[in-house]
């Protein structure tokens, strides 16, 4: 899978998650804030309704009021308690003073506008009702004993009877609400002002129809119900001890408003899906494509963006040659492309670092080929077949042993364990341990050679045996001091090899007793290693080395290729004798 199209699953991954939790935490909030409406506006329209509820009262009120604002109103009202038309035919009734005063009044435009019906009867058995030019309509016969709710009421008091049958009405029975007023007096009769159904359900009722209205009375009775639904609300509000409120009881909320000894309760079903959900739908729906096309887009321009820099670093890995390792594989564009991606960049000149270290090291493994090449060459000068050598030594050892010479048989086992370990150009390097057993066999030769006027002592340290160092680079000193070192001089030679590890690294010290070197000679030669350094740093590969003899250039150029810069090579020299420090400080 390639970095873009993972990137893009891994951003649209995201988006997606976030859109879900975006979705999850709006539909939440917006869930909560539409609840809260809902509760506000059942609690408005509540307290609406209520309202409503009061103005009919209050209107009712107003309207008796407004008939008995008159003096002679009240007068007439006395004489008809007074039992004043009781012998009087109905006809006779509705044509006397009192009653044509009474039934002029309640027949005003303001009470026709407002109500449906203002009735005055008393006990005395007169009954005058608006609304009707002549008493053949209404029920003159009704006992006022059947008018539920007047007979306890006391003087100046109101009461409102519930939704019933007009028993008024004689051809049509329909359903009203009556609010009823006792007038103050002994028998002054009573007021009855009728509200149509209709009427009632126009004021009260919200635009919303799927509102449930009902009108309690202080006694729990139900005054009023805008259906016939059978919700027994009254108990959860008394219980709640409250004048107004929004209970919630399962999925149906109710709004109440305690006004005037009456409990006015608007309820709805809340119902989630059309309540809270539907109603965010669109926006919800908006949201989270706006929310998605965004995130389609921010994630195809990042991935573009991203990915051009990790194409330019590919392109930069797959065309490096081995052959040629520091060719320029991408132009100056290609370059600043890498640049707006910081651990890109990094990344990159951390690929020209590794590049550079492998050219070096490349160059460097050339470079030890060559001369180890060059020292074999130098050992070899004489040798034109090493087995022919061989055999050679063992036709000399045979003869040792025929004329009883042991020491001829050691010479010639020392030379040809010599001969074997420099001859074998497999290995360039060799451990210090494998050295120092070649160096041992080198000095026994000499020995045999000089005798008593040669002593030598190696001592090497167990802890740096293993360490890696070129081949015959401790022969080269130790022979330098024998021929160098003691010439012209009948002295006894003494030649002392010290190997120990250090802190940082290892070294060891090749010390002889000899003439020393001038001091001219060995600033010459300090120089001449110094220059070496230079050319091999630049990566020069014509360096020229003393073929004959190895020489010390040989020897330290060898030692810089392996180590660089954590080679420590020094020389001291004056007329004790000469010492030769080698060894490694690793730093950092």
């Amino acid at each position: 899978m390639t970095f873009k199209k993972r990137f893009l699953r891994i951003l649209y991954s995201f988006a997606g998650v976030a859109c879900l939790f975006m979705v999850v935490v709006y539909g939440y909030i917006a869930g909560r804030n539409r609840t809260v409406e809902t509760y506000n506006l059942l609690e408005q329209n509540a307290m609406v309704v209520s309202n409503s509820f009061a103005s009919i009262i209050d209107t009712s009120n107003s309207a008796i009021n407004l008939v008995i604002s008159e003096p002679s109103i009240l007068t007439a009202i006395r004489n008809l308690s007074s039992g004043k038309t009781a012998r009087l035919t109905e006809t006779e009734k509705y044509y006397s003073d009192e009653y044509t005063l009474l039934r002029e009044r309640i027949n005003l435009y303001f009470l026709y506008k407002y109500c449906y019906r203002v009735l005055f009867y008393n006990w005395s058995g007169d009954v005058i009702a608006s609304n009707y030019s002549t008493g053949n309509n209404l029920n003159v016969g009704v006992d006022i004993n059947d008018v539920d709710g007047v007979e306890d009421l006391a003087a100046g008091e109101i009461v409102v009877l519930p939704m019933h049958d007009d028993q008024w009405n004689v051809r049509n029975k329909q359903q009203v609400i009556s609010v009823v007023k006792r007038l103050a007096g002994n028998n002054m009769g009573y007021f009855e002002v009728q509200w149509l159904e209709s009427d009632v359900e126009k004021l009260m009722l919200p635009s919303d129809n799927e509102y449930q209205i009902r009108v309690f009375a202080e006694s729990g009775d139900v005054v009023y119900s805008s259906d016939e639904t059978q919700i027994n609300d009254f108990d959860l509000i008394v219980d709640s001890g409250k004048k107004k409120g929004v209970i919630r009881t399962g999925n149906t909320l109710l709004a109440y408003v305690n006004q005037d000894g009456y409990y006015t309760v608007i309820s709805t079903e809340l119902s989630f899906w059309e309540t809270i959900v539907f109603p965010i739908l669109p926006a919800l729906f908006l949201l989270i494509v706006v929310f998605l096309g965004i995130s389609i887009i921010f994630a195809n321009v990042g991935a573009a963006a991203l990915g051009r820099p990790i194409s330019t670093l590919q392109k930069a890995i797959t065309k490096t040659d081995y052959d040629n390792l520091l060719r320029q594989t991408i132009d100056d564009d290609e370059k600043a492309d890498l640049q707006k991606v910081s651990e890109i960049e990094n990344t990159y000149k951390i690929f020209e670092s590794m590049v550079e270290r492998l050219d070096e090291s490349k160059k460097t493994a050339e470079k030890m080929s060559f001369l180890q090449l060059r020292a074999q060459l130098d050992l070899m000068q004489a040798q034109v077949n090493p087995h022919f050598i061989y055999n050679v030594l063992n036709i000399i050892s045979a003869k040792g042993l025929m004329a009883d010479d042991e020491s001829i048989c050691d010479m010639c086992d020392n030379l040809s364990k010599i001969l074997r370990y420099s001859t074998n150009v497999k290995e360039k390097e060799a451990t210090i341990h494998e050295e120092m057993e070649y160096l041992h066999e080198y000095l026994m030769l000499l020995k045999a050679r000089y005798e008593s006027r040669l002593e030598y002592h190696i001592e090497v340290d167990d802890k740096i045996e293993d360490e890696i160092i070129p081949k015959l680079a401790l022969q080269q000193i130790v022979e330098n001091a024998v021929i160098h070192g003691f010439s012209d001089t009948a002295e006894v030679m003494r030649i002392e090899i010290q190997g120990k590890q250090r802190n940082t690294g290892w070294e060891i010290d090749i010390r002889d007793n000899g003439k020393g070197i001038e001091q001219d000679s060995l600033a010459v030669m300090k120089q001449r290693i110094n220059e070496l350094k230079i050319q091999l740093d630049e990566g020069k590969e014509n360096v020229e080395f003393e073929i004959g003899g190895m020489g010390i250039y040989n020897t330290f150029s060898r030692l810089y290729l392996l180590y660089r810069e954590n080679l420590v090579f020094k020389i001291r020299s004056d007329d004790t004798g000469t010492v030769v420090k080698i060894g490694i400080e690793r730093r950092g």
